[in-house]
């Protein structure tokens, strides 16, 4: 979200505004000074001194109050201007917790400072008063989310990914659960959104690719498919900038005996497209043999001019598109698109969400060359996936 802003200017000795004016606007010292007075009408000495960079005018914003003194500028000077919509517009964008803070941090200035005084309504009531108990359980389970990551609570499952032309298992992609002892399952959208908001995001990630490999090493070595089986594994933003991934995944890789070129790393269209830095780490893994998986594609950017930039080595196209293109002709033909741009590029597609076999004749028949989806399987605890790499059979 961007904030529009006005510079506004003022002549030496011009006043900005007085004590028991309504609270309107938070100002930034571009260039000059400005003084603080205490007294209604600028007089005396001032009580402090702001130069270019400092913040003025932002308590009575936060505490919906008049202004409880009075600024004028020591010199020529320019400020930059931010009304109360734009500051309550930037903090209700922003994260739960940041706005919870920000109400005891109010609440408290209100008791100490005025307590008795009554006024406008508070930034902090406008921003949000009634996730309070909410914010304080995404709190709670973020917590408990850095106790499961600490003591190895967290549990991988395989969803098996289908050659549609060879008819064989080819691999699995590593999907993290979370049972949580009181809550029973958490969603993963739920918690993994959690983590991207902290640090935990690379804990995570870096938990799942070692277990990940070593299941691999396993699944390979009971696999009767005429394939070499790889392994396909979401990997973060956050994680994806830090500098120390590459070589975690060579050693990850290395410590399992599993060649980098059996795994897949799976990203999604908004990490590659706003951060070319990623992408340097992603060339940087397809150094290793790792091949890129762009993931759900078509429901992001889908712009086509960054596809012949971007190291890309499959494409997989979203549940949503296949679920919906036998009873939709503009879906279909979307599908047919992607499918002509991945054979046009060389890029092997894989179609999730397979759930019926007529989904599967249409995929095929397009020429998709890869497939994964409840009609083949939900993803399954090692053990069963085990089961499935011993004899897994085309429906």
């Amino acid at each position: 979200m961007t904030i529009q802003t006005l510079t506004e200017r003022y002549r030496s000795g011009e006043t900005i505004f007085s004590a028991g004016d309504p609270a309107d606007a938070v100002y930034v010292v571009e260039a000059g000074q400005v003084g603080v007075f205490g007294g209604g009408n600028g007089d005396g000495r001032p009580v402090a001194v702001l130069a270019a960079g400092e913040f003025f005018g932002e308590m009575a914003i936060v505490d919906g109050r008049p202004r409880s003194a009075t600024v004028r500028a020591l010199s020529d000077c320019r400020l930059i201007t931010l009304n109360r919509r734009q500051i309550v517009s930037r903090m209700t964008a922003a994260d739960p917790a940041l706005r919870l803070l920000i109400r005891v941090l109010v609440d408290r200035l209100r008791r100490q400072v005025a307590p008795d005084r009554v006024g406008a309504p508070a930034l902090a009531d406008e921003i949000d008063a009634t996730d309070h108990h909410r914010t304080i359980d995404r709190l709670k389970l973020e917590a408990e989310l850095q106790i499961a990551v600490d003591n190895d609570q967290l549990d991988l499952h395989f969803q098996p990914i289908v050659d549609l032309t060879a008819h064989q298992l080819a691999g699995f992609e590593a999907l993290i659960r979370w049972r949580h002892s009181t809550r029973g399952p958490v969603r993963p959208d739920l918690f993994i959104g959690l983590a991207e908001q902290s640090s935990l995001i690379t804990a995570i990630d870096r938990w799942v690719l070692e277990r990940a490999v070593a299941a691999l090493a396993r699944l390979r070595a009971v696999s009767t498919s005429g394939l070499p089986l790889f392994m396909a594994v979401n990997i973060s933003a956050r994680h994806l900038a830090d500098p120390g991934l590459v070589d975690f995944v060579s050693e990850t890789a290395g410590r399992a005996g599993i060649d980098p070129s059996m795994l897949k790393l799976e990203v999604t269209e908004g990490v590659v497209v706003n951060d070319w830095d990623v992408v340097d780490c992603l060339r940087a893994c397809q150094g290793l043999g790792c091949r890129i998986s762009l993931d759900d594609f078509g429901t992001g950017y889908s712009s086509l001019s960054y596809l012949s930039r971007l190291p890309i080595d499959v494409l997989k196209i979203d549940r949503s598109f296949v679920g919906a293109m036998l009873d939709d002709h503009r879906t279909m033909a979307i599908v047919r698109s992607i499918v002509g741009l991945s054979e046009g590029l060389a890029i092997p597609l894989v179609g999730e969400g397979i759930e019926t076999a007529r989904q599967l004749a249409v995929l095929t028949d397009l020429g998709c060359r890869f497939g994964q989806g409840y009609l083949f399987s939900k993803a399954l605890p090692e053990t069963e996936a085990m089961v499935l790499a011993r004899g897994f059979r085309m429906p």
